[in-house]
């Protein structure tokens, strides 16, 4: 009697011949092994994505360990503060830049040296651009 009220309390009709014909069990049994073809596959791809915020999470942390490593160099270079913090402008992008170039970096280290050098490069291309301006 309780299973019955159960049942009827959600609108669910009680099984009858049709519900348990031979093709509709035939039908089941073919779709659940596909499900479980594709579950390994399923289960790659939600594995994917967990690595991928994971490294996110990573990177996004680390990103202002790198910003001072990078700062810090730049002073190291005989920059003064003034023009390292204004080199300093080019970080987002190259940041960005190493991110997506640098899948497999060992170290946060390896990606403040990869866009340190990426700066200094467009340090080095703006004063060039300045010389010959003045040149001209």
């Amino acid at each position: 009697g309780t299973l019955e009220n159960r049942i009827q309390d959600f609108g669910i009709s009680e099984p009858n011949d049709t519900d348990s014909s031979e093709p509709e069990f035939s039908d089941t049994d073919f779709s659940l092994e596909e499900e479980e073809e594709n579950a390994p596959q399923n289960s790659e791809g939600k594995n994917r994505v967990n690595l991928s915020r994971k490294v996110d999470k990573a990177t996004k942390y680390d990103r202002d360990y790198i910003w001072n490593l990078v700062h810090a160099q730049l002073l190291k270079e005989n920059f003064s503060q003034s023009a390292a913090d204004y080199a300093m402008v080019h970080f987002d992008d190259r940041y960005q830049y190493a991110l997506e170039n640098m899948l497999y970096a060992r170290s946060s280290e390896m990606v403040a040296e990869y866009v340190f050098n990426g700066i200094v490069a467009e340090w080095n291309q703006n004063i060039r651009k300045q010389n010959q301006k003045g040149v001209i």
